[in-house]
């Protein structure tokens, strides 16, 4: 495709289709063609696009959409480069009629998705955690993952405030998205907190990968009787300093925890978020 940024990721949630659709509509609906007429004779001798540069800044947002790409790409084609470029573009007869054409087609689709999604009345986005789910070949599958992410939604301390609290929305149409949203009295308290635990799981989950193959390690050579129990122990010293380290970090960032089982929870967090990331599950703020 000319003319446009390079093709990005496509958006898989619905919701974030629709918003991307409801925030470029209005440069498509603003976009007028006006006739171009010889000061002499009166006779059509082009066009000229009127508010093309609004719109040329939303089609490389449009263009993240899998089923607009397309639709982009006419648009774009239409188009030379030196009128796609310009402020108010002046284009010929010929060239109007195949923008005329790929622009409309452009503008029926954006129409249609955010039409959709308003007739099923999903409501609007809200403060919230969205969390996409991997494929799973299973049922308890799913739910073993729906497991984990509530214990850490539920039980970690740093997501617990008297002011704010998550609350389980819906599922986002045709995917494996979860929505959550986050009933506030104002501020932004779990949101930020969310973000934290997330940078420490991300930073240690290369870690307990290793820690678990040297514990299978070590099991291995127990049964064998090829390793004492100095060395076992030595082991579980280290990995607790690691892990207390990481805690640690995060009471300096979000405040001291009260006590020992708070920290156990926020270890044990830490540990199923770093797992869940592990296995491809993907959680925003």
């Amino acid at each position: 495709m000319k003319n446009t940024k390079e093709k990005r990721n496509v958006f898989v949630k619905f919701y974030n289709i629709y918003y991307i659709c409801k925030s470029c509509v209005s440069a498509i609906d603003n976009v007028r063609i006006r006739e171009i007429r010889n000061s002499s004779n009166n006779a059509l001798s082009g066009y000229r696009i009127l508010d093309w540069s609004g719109c040329k800044k939303i089609l490389p947002e449009l263009e993240k959409i899998s089923s607009l790409r397309r639709y982009v790409d006419n648009v774009c084609n239409a188009l030379n480069f030196v009128a796609f470029e310009q402020v108010t573009p002046e284009i010929s007869v010929d060239t109007y009629k195949n923008f005329k054409e790929a622009f409309g087609k452009l503008s029926v689709a954006v129409n249609t998705i955010i039409n959709l999604y308003e007739s099923m009345e999903l409501g609007k986005a809200d403060c919230g955690i969205d969390v996409k789910i991997p494929s799973c070949d299973s049922l308890k599958e799913y739910m073993d993952y729906l497991k984990e992410i509530d214990f850490v939604f539920t039980q970690c301390p740093y997501l617990q405030c008297d002011k704010e609290q998550i609350k389980f929305r819906n599922v986002d149409v045709g995917s494996q998205w979860l929505n959550f949203i986050v009933c506030s009295a104002g501020g932004f308290y779990i949101l930020n907190n969310l973000a934290k635990l997330i940078e420490r799981a991300i930073a240690m989950k290369s870690y307990l990968k290793t820690i678990r193959q040297q514990d299978e390690m070590l099991k291995a050579m127990q049964l064998k009787n090829e390793i004492t129990v100095e060395t076992i122990d030595a082991f579980k010293t280290m990995k607790r300093i690691t892990m207390d380290g990481y805690v640690k970090e995060l009471e300096a960032e979000l405040g001291e925890l009260k006590d020992g089982e708070e920290r156990g929870k926020v270890e044990k967090s830490l540990e199923k978020l770093a797992e869940l990331i592990n296995k491809g599950v993907e959680i925003y703020s």
